[in-house]
Parts: structure tokens; C-alpha cells; sequence
């Protein structure tokens, strides 16, 4: 404490002097210890904040080959700006002159008085060439004198007065100087020794007279007005003197090197709605979705930008839907008054009419729909979401109009969804944590009743079935995994009750897969292990299991835990008389239950569900969905293939689907109402998009990602999740050839033009090229991309690949030698253009959006119109090209969440897309209002014409199908 200049033995003595007791001492040590130690009170002294480095700025465009230590700054259209308007400034006025009046109006004073005196100034903002008007402040400041400044100003004005004439004078340029080469005097070497010959004193820049000149000996006609503009564009002096290196470098160097060499860079794709004159950009253009720039097609006028910016001229129409939700947690099939069948797939309301083969949608839906239910007298239908606020929908069947949207909390979504016996009520269960019931008087738009339903992770409420024959009308049940709850209003409340139903000792816990009322008050519920458990209401508990189906194959419960199919259907009859129950083993089992009751002996018979001609496959159909027809035997199911049966006495397939996620289309060249999906279900189906029915499929084996057809139609190539692809024939479906080169998951197949190749992008980075006449020989393996490649196309030519990968990266590639091709292909014809990456797309994203909300695209025959497939369950189309931002489209809904391909006919009448999870197949029709012939030669920035139309085959024979193997015997009919 003593200090800071004693030594340390000195500094103990004194503090030890202080501790016993010495008080001057101790005073000493306490004032040495306040001035070396900083108040608390003072305010410390921040340090200072790290300086930032200054933004970066764009650099000032230099044209290609300059060297502005040669020949100082260049002057041409790409630093011209509009004349500027003189700017006056008027100085303050000195103290005691009024600037207005009395009535506060500005006082107009003589500006030429004010001028003489020195107190008025004019003067020039902005421009390259821009100067101070007044000739004593450029001599002040060592600037060109006004009309020195002018005359250098009227050397580069005329920057738009040629047109395009400059692009054909610069060909025929080209042309001369190639027609006077020698073996040892090439292009370059002609034309420098000819600015030479006129260059005696070896400035190296040369004037308009003498430009002229030099292109009369090569015997080209070039006027004063033409050789303004190649100034003007290949940059001049200040004097107005082009430098001769480097027009001579910039004529003769390749065009798409010229292109990249260019550093005049746009930022984001076109403005909406703007002057023409902003769209007459060229150079490279960067937006976010892209790594690489693009580059302005040659010739491009900006006049295509302008129908980007309006709405697209055609009109796309939902006429048919492919497949149905099997992923449902309770019954989601159902039959109408008018013997009409009702389901949902992805987002949409189905109402099928089998009669005529046709489907209305209810389209009130814009997130998956989870659950649905129909009302006692089948007239009414209610439907629910997820969401963050999820809500349900009760409509109408006959109309697909919305009676009723009822709106819930932040519940995640709707878990099931229930009427009551007079359809006055209607009962929700949300996917919260505590799977809350609502019980709704929806005419009224009310919630009357909001309870706890089940506390857990969920979904642990499978579904929910009000009382249709006891004296509480109002009453119901819930039930799911390891529970059933009756819920009831005892005498006084106002808010309901629950009573939770005992397992033993008749069962052990189980979870309860589907539930039905019997007349008597009993219900029956469907085990996990193909059981049916006998319940007592009144005492809440389980009376006896009968033996009914087989537990079926393994499957993973939808919280989690493996489990097996079990009874998921169960379905009273109209007789009240005969119970339906259907499970994993493809049987359907009549029950009686007259009695009111279900027992061992209750059997009436069983009804195997397959197909007339075999089955593809030895598993019998899992039931997912069930329901009786008003009136008659007949019944309707839904399987685990998403498929719905009708079974009378010939069972048939009503609408086919896929079994796995959805992530291929491909269509038919030669057959223009034929297409081909690939799902990971293992299978690829074959449809016809004008009878709306499947015409073939194949089991492969292996799970498809993608598929694509020959330019001739007869075969059809499937890429793999495991990296192999097929080859098949597309009328037999039998397979041809089998490759296994890749590594990863194929994620595009593409035959080329002249159909000789056939080339495979895969999740490994590279492209896989085949020979077609060599028994698909691999010829070359295409590399540089640092992810997972999403889309290829082909060239008209059958030479180059373009290729785009999941960084945002557009590489192009030599077809039979596989090495990167590094110059521009701006104006490179292509056969398809289903890349989101490019010029002509790099409006079709949103603001906000990353590179991968945008999963598909692909441009109509007619080039007029791209369709995109979105990760929001749109369906967009806008005008071709689409170069502006926030370009208007129209968009069409139904799919759920990811839609992963879209694809136009060969005629443009269809347009297909398929859904991943949805495992749904939309077929639109699509209309131009305007329809122009394919036969229109193309601009110049235009990808390449290809085969139109082809003339359609008749109807291929269905392929082989392997027979069913023998199935089991339901438990319920064994001795």
C-alpha cells in the first residue's frame, strides 16, 4: 500500500505497521491506495471502435482489352448518360436585402445584372464528359474550355443511330479479313499492319476518316454514322480517337470470351413494368438464386421483357387427380347420397363420380388436409388441416361449395373430425400436446366446448365417433394409442366429462386403431395385432377379443414406435345388422351383429381383395379406408397402395396411385396423351392423360426417382435411388439394360435429340453418359460440380449438356468426351429447358426465396409459357421468357407441401405434376387464349425448335404381371 516506487520487502513493512495499529501509518496506506486506484465515480474512457472498411463499390466499366495507362479514360455508350440540365445557384443575399415580399413571395431579382457582378453561376451535374460551363472556372481548374468541351462531346453522340447494322458490319469485317489470311499472316496480324500503314507516327489510335480507310481496302463499306457507333462501343478516347489494339482484339476474340470479359454487371433480374429502354441491357446479370452470372442473349432488343411483365396468356385447368391419402390416422372414404365417392388427396376434397369417370374438387383447403367425415345422412362433409392455425371446413358434396370454415387456435393442425347424430354438432381433436377437443356448433360459427383430450407428444388421438343410438345424442368417443375415452355431459354441466375404458382383464393395453357403435350400445374397436375388442359401454370396459384378421407386416406408427397395421376399418352397414371390418391381410369380413353383439361365430363371410389377372406383387392389399354403399352389398376401400377398390362381384381398381413418394414425369414423344411417373413405391406407372385411367406399370424393384422416354418413344430409361438405371421398352415395360455406374441416387435422365445418347445426373456430383447403339455402353463421366445435380438438358445439336447442381451452379459439358466446356453459351440452342437456372427463367423466383424453393420447370413446346413447381404446393405459370421481378403468374393449387416435378404435353393441351409426399398426380389442361404455330422461326435469344407433335399410338397392350402368391387365411374363418 505504500509507494509504487518502494520495493516489495518496504510495501509488507508498511502494511504490516497499519495492522498493528499504527493509525499514521494506516492514513498513509489508505491515501496511496485511493490515488493509485481510479474513482468509481470517474467515467471510463471506452476504447475506440474498430474502424469498418469502407463499403465496395462497383468499379467503373472498362470496355475489353483497354489500358486506361495508354489511353486514358474511355468514352462510349456504356458511360453516356442524358444531357444535363444547367443547375443554378444563386448565393445568399447579403444582410438587409429582402429575398420576398410582403405577401411572402419569392422577389424576382435581374439575373443578367447579378451575372455581371459575379454573384451568379451556372454549372453541369453528372455525365462522363460533363464540364463547367464558365471558361475562367476551367481555366481555374485546369479543364477544357466550353467549346473544346463540345466538340469532344459531338464526337461520341451518336450512340443509337445504326441499330443493328453495327452486328452485320462487324460479320462482314470478320468475313474479309478470314478471305485475305495466309499461313503465316493471320486475321489480327492484316488488320494491325492496315491501322499501321495509316498510323505513321505510331499513336495507336486512329480517327473516324481513318478507320473508314482501312475497311475500304478490305473492301468494306463502312460510313461516318457506323464508325461512330463501333466507337462508341469498343470505347475512344477524349479527343474521339479510337485505340486500334483493342478493337482489333475485341473484333476477332471469340464472342462468348467477349461476353465474359464484359464487367458491365446488372444486379437481379429486370424491374417490372419500366420503359423498353430498360431492358435494352447487355452483359452479365447476377441474381441471388444463381452463382454464376448470365449473360444477355445476342440480339436481344428487350422487347420479350415487356410480355414477361404481363399476365400469362393461357390458363391452366384441374381436371384429375391420380391417387389418395393413405397416410390417415381414421376412415377417410366415404360414400354420398348420390352413391358418389368421397376422399382427399394432398390438399383437396375428391368427389369421384364412377358413372362418368369424372371428379369435382373442393379447393378450401391450403395446407394438408388430415382427417374427414360425413354426415349420418351423407350430405354433408367436413374436412381438416394442419397449420399454425388450422381450421375445418365443412362443405358440400353434391356442389363442392364451403357451408362453413371454422377457424382454431395454434393447435398445429386437426387430428380428426367427427358429426353427431343430426349433424348439429361437429367434434375436432388438434394436434397439440394436449390433443384438445372442440366441439363445435358450426352453423353458428361457435366453439361450445373446449376440453383436454389426451396429454402427450402426438399424434396420439387417432379419431373421434359420436353415439348414433344412444338417448345422449351428443355424446361420443376418442380413441388412440394405449386409450379409449367416452365423453358425455352429466346432468348440470355445462362442459363434458370423460371416463376412460378398461383394458383387463379381457386385453392387454393396446392401441385402438378404429372404432364403430353397435345398436345395443356395445362398440368394437380394432387391435394392432388384427383383433376386434368388444366393448361395454356403460362400464366402460373391454368384454372379450375375437380373432378376426392377421397383424399383418411391421410398420412404423406414426409417433414413432414399430407396430403393425392391424383392423383400421370398421363399418356398420345401413341395416344395422352387418359390421365390415377390413386389416392387413386383404380380406374384407362380414360380421352379424343382429344381436348386438360380436362374437367368435359372427362370421358371414370374407372377401379377398385382388386383382382378376394377378396382383404385381405377392403382399395382399393393406386397408387404410372403408365404407358401404346406401342400399346395396357394395362397398368401397382404400389401400396402403393408394388405391381405391370398389367390391362387388368383380372387385376393380377405381383410382390407381403410387405407394411411395412422387418424384418423376416424363411424356411420350410419339404419343402425346401418354406419360410415364416414377415413384419410390418401386414402381412405374404408365397413364393416358385423355382417358384418365393407367394403362400399364411395372414393378422394378428398386426405388425410381426420376424416368424419361426416347425422342422415338419405344424405350423408356428410369433412374434409382441406389444409382442404377433401367431401360425399358415403353409398350411391354420389359426391361432392356440395367446400369450401375453412379454412385448416389439418380436424379435426372435425359435421352439426347438424335436419341444416341443417353445421359444420368446423380447425387455424387457427376453426369453419367451412355452410348444408345453401343448396348448403352458408358462413353463419358462428367465432373465439377460440388453438389448434388438436379437437372440436365441437351443441346439441339446432341453436343453440349447444360447442368445445374444444389450450389446454385450452371456448368456445360462436351456429351462424348465429358470435359467442361468454359465458354459461353448465351446463344446456344437447347432441346428442353427444364433448368431453374438461366437467362430466360431468373424471374420465375420470389422475393425472399432461396435456391431450392423452386424444385421444377418446364418450358411449353410453343416457347411462350414455363411452368414451375414450388415447395408451397403451387403450380405456377407465367410468360416465356420470364426475365422481370415478381413477374405476374398464375398459380394452381391442391398439392401438399413439396411439389417436385411439372412437365408439358408434346402437343401443350396437358400439363402434368407430382407431388413427393402427396404421392399425387395432377393432370391440368392447359389453353393458350392466344395459340401460335409451332412453325415461327425463332429469335436469335430463343432455345432451339424440337419435335412437336407426333402422331399418337394406339393403345399399348398391358405389360405381364407376375401372379399373386397364395394368401393367408383370415384368423376369423380358421377352424
Amino acid at each position: 500500500a505504500g509507494s509504487p516506487k518502494q520495493s516489495a520487502p518496504a510495501q509488507m513493512e508498511d502494511v504490516l505497521r497499519a495492522d498493528y495499529g499504527d493509525a499514521a501509518q494506516k492514513a498513509l496506506n489508505d491515501a496511496a491506495r485511493a490515488k493509485s486506484k481510479p474513482s468509481s465515480t470517474a467515467r471510463r474512457e471506452r476504447p475506440p471502435a474498430p474502424e469498418l472498411p469502407a463499403m465496395e463499390r462497383d468499379k467503373p466499366y472498362r470496355p475489353p482489352f483497354w489500358e486506361s495507362k495508354k489511353f486514358g479514360e474511355p468514352y462510349g455508350d456504356f458511360n453516356r448518360v442524358a444531357k444535363p440540365k444547367a443547375v443554378v445557384v444563386v448565393p445568399k443575399p447579403p444582410a438587409g436585402v429582402p429575398t420576398t415580399d410582403l405577401k411572402g413571395r419569392p422577389v424576382l431579382r435581374d439575373n443578367a445584372t447579378m451575372r455581371a457582378s459575379g454573384k451568379l453561376s451556372t454549372g453541369k451535374a453528372g455525365g462522363a464528359a460533363a464540364v463547367a460551363p464558365v471558361a475562367a472556372l476551367a481555366k481555374k481548374t485546369g479543364r477544357l474550355s466550353v467549346k473544346e468541351e463540345e466538340a469532344i462531346d459531338a464526337a461520341y453522340r451518336h450512340n443509337l443511330a445504326v441499330g443493328n447494322r453495327l452486328q452485320e458490319l462487324e460479320e462482314q469485317m470478320r468475313l474479309a479479313l478470314k478471305a485475305r489470311r495466309q499461313l503465316h499472316c493471320a486475321e489480327r496480324e492484316l488488320l494491325m499492319n492496315a491501322f499501321a500503314r495509316v498510323d505513321p507516327d505510331k499513336t495507336r489510335v486512329v480517327s473516324v476518316e481513318r478507320f473508314v480507310e482501312v475497311w475500304k481496302t478490305f473492301g468494306v463499306d463502312v460510313t461516318d454514322r457506323e464508325a461512330r457507333a463501333a466507337f462508341n462501343k469498343y470505347g475512344q478516347t477524349r479527343d474521339g480517337s479510337l485505340p486500334y489494339p483493342v478493337f482489333t482484339e475485341a473484333l476477332l476474340v471469340g464472342k462468348a470470351r467477349l461476353v465474359g470479359m464484359s464487367s458491365e454487371v446488372r444486379r437481379g433480374a429486370f424491374p417490372l413494368n419500366r420503359p423498353a429502354e430498360e431492358y435494352q441491357f447487355h452483359g452479365k446479370i447476377l441474381y441471388p438464386q444463381c452463382r454464376k452470372g448470365v449473360f444477355t442473349p445476342s440480339g436481344w432488343d428487350g422487347s420479350p421483357a415487356r410480355r414477361s411483365c404481363k399476365a400469362p396468356d393461357a390458363t391452366m385447368e384441374l381436371t384429375w387427380v391420380h391417387g389418395y391419402a393413405r397416410d390417415c390416422l381414421a376412415n377417410n372414404l366415404f360414400y354420398t347420397a348420390t352413391g358418389e365417392i368421397v376422399y382427399f388427396t394432398a390438399a383437396l376434397g375428391i368427389v369421384y363420380d364412377k358413372d362418368a369417370h369424372s371428379q369435382r374438387f373442393f379447393t378450401g383447403h391450403d395446407d394438408d388436409v388430415k382427417c374427414l367425415a360425413m354426415s349420418n345422412a351423407r350430405d354433408l362433409c367436413a374436412s381438416g388441416q394442419v397449420g399454425k392455425y388450422p381450421y375445418v371446413c365443412v362443405w358440400d358434396p353434391a356442389t363442392c361449395e364451403e357451408k362453413k370454415k371454422l377457424r382454431h387456435p395454434a393447435v398445429r393442425g386437426i387430428a380428426a373430425v367427427g358429426f353427431c347424430r343430426d349433424a348439429k354438432l361437429l367434434a375436432s381433436v388438434g394436434m397439440d400436446n394436449n390433443h384438445t377437443i372442440f366441439v363445435w356448433d358450426w352453423r353458428a360459427g361457435k366453439c361450445a366446448h373446449e376440453v383436454k383430450g389426451h396429454t402427450d407428444v402426438p399424434p396420439k388421438v387417432y379419431g373421434i365417433a359420436f353415439d348414433p343410438f344412444g338417448p345422449d345424442p351428443t355424446a361420443f368417443l376418442s380413441y388412440g394409442v394405449n386409450h379409449i375415452k367416452w365423453w358425455s355431459k352429466p346432468e348440470g354441466s355445462k362442459t363434458y366429462a370423460e371416463e376412460s375404458g378398461k383394458f383387463a382383464p379381457a386385453a392387454k393395453k393396446h392401441a385402438v386403431m378404429s372404432a364403430a357403435w353397435l345398436p345395443s350400445g356395445r362398440c368394437v374397436t380394432g387391435t394392432p395385432d388384427g383383433a376386434i375388442a368388444v366393448w361395454d359401454s356403460r362400464e366402460r370396459k373391454c368384454v372379450r377379443v375375437v380373432r378376426a384378421h392377421a397383424a399383418g407386416p411391421q410398420v412404423t406408427r406414426e409417433d414413432g414406435p414399430p407396430t403393425h397395421h392391424g383392423v383400421r376399418c370398421l363399418r356398420l352397414r345401413a341395416d344395422h345388422k352387418t359390421l365390415l371390418s377390413a386389416g392387413a391381410d386383404g380380406h374384407v369380413i362380414s360380421w352379424d351383429v343382429s344381436s348386438g353383439d360380436l362374437k367368435e361365430g359372427s362370421v358371414l363371410g370374407a372377401t379377398p381383395v385382388k386383382r382378376r389377372s394377378g396382383s404385381d406383387t405377392p403382399n395382399p392389399p393393406v386397408f387404410r379406408g372403408l365404407d358401404c354403399a346406401p342400399g346395396s352389398d357394395v362397398f368401397v376401400a382404400g389401400t396402403h397402395r393408394s388405391e381405391v377398390w370398389e367390391i362387388d362381384d368383380t372387385p376393380r381398381v377405381l383410382i390407381h396411385g403410387h405407394s411411395g413418394d412422387l418424384y418423376g414425369v416424363a411424356w411420350n414423344p410419339a404419343a402425346p396423351t401418354e406419360f410415364a411417373t416414377a415413384s419410390e413405391g418401386e414402381h412405374v406407372h404408365v397413364w393416358c392423360a385423355a382417358s384418365r385411367k393407367l394403362q400399364r406399370a411395372v414393378a422394378l424393384g428398386s426405388k425410381a426417382r426420376c424416368v424419361g422416354y426416347s425422342p422415338d418413344g419405344g424405350e423408356l430409361a428410369v433412374g434409382c435411388k441406389n444409382g442404377g438405371v433401367h431401360v425399358l421398352d415403353a409398350k411391354s415395360l420389359i426391361r432392356l439394360k440395367w446400369m450401375k455406374t453412379l454412385g448416389e441416387y439418380v436424379t435426372d435422365v435425359k435421352f439426347s435429340p438424335d436419341g444416341e445418347l443417353l445421359a444420368a445426373a446423380s447425387a455424387d456430383q457427376r453426369i453419367d453418359v451412355y452410348e444408345r447403339k453401343g448396348g448403352y455402353k458408358k462413353i463419358a463421366t462428367c465432373r465439377g460440380h460440388s453438389a448434388t445435380v438436379r437437372h440436365l438438358d441437351w443441346c439441339a445439336e446432341s453436343k453440349i449438356l447444360r447442368t445445374v447442381c444444389g450450389a446454385y451452379e450452371i456448368l456445360y459439358f462436351d456429351a462424348r468426351t465429358g470435359r467442361q466446356v468454359t465458354a459461353n453459351q448465351r446463344d446456344t440452342k437447347w432441346a428442353t429447358w427444364t433448368s431453374v437456372l438461366g437467362f430466360d427463367v431468373m424471374g420465375i423466383w420470389r422475393d425472399g426465396s432461396d435456391g431450392t424453393d423452386i424444385n421444377a420447370c418446364d418450358v411449353s413446346k410453343s416457347r411462350r409459357h414455363v411452368a414451375c413447381a414450388d415447395d408451397f404446393g403451387g403450380v405456377s405459370l407465367l410468360n416465356y421468357p420470364c426475365v422481370v421481378e415478381d413477374a405476374p403468374c398464375a398459380v394452381g393449387r391442391g398439392h401438399s407441401s413439396h411439389v417436385m416435378n411439372v412437365r408439358f404435353s408434346p402437343d401443350d393441351d396437358w400439363v402434368v405434376s407430382v407431388g413427393g409426399k402427396d404421392r399425387a398426380v395432377f393432370q391440368w389442361r392447359f389453353k393458350e387464349k392466344v395459340r401460335e404455330t409451332h412453325k415461327t422461326a425463332p429469335a436469335p435469344w430463343e432455345a432451339a425448335e424440337a419435335e412437336l407433335r407426333g402422331k399418337a399410338r394406339g393403345a399399348a397392350a398391358p405389360g405381364g404381371t407376375r401372379s399373386a402368391a397364395p394368401w393367408e387365411t383370415p384368423p376369423a374363418l380358421k377352424q
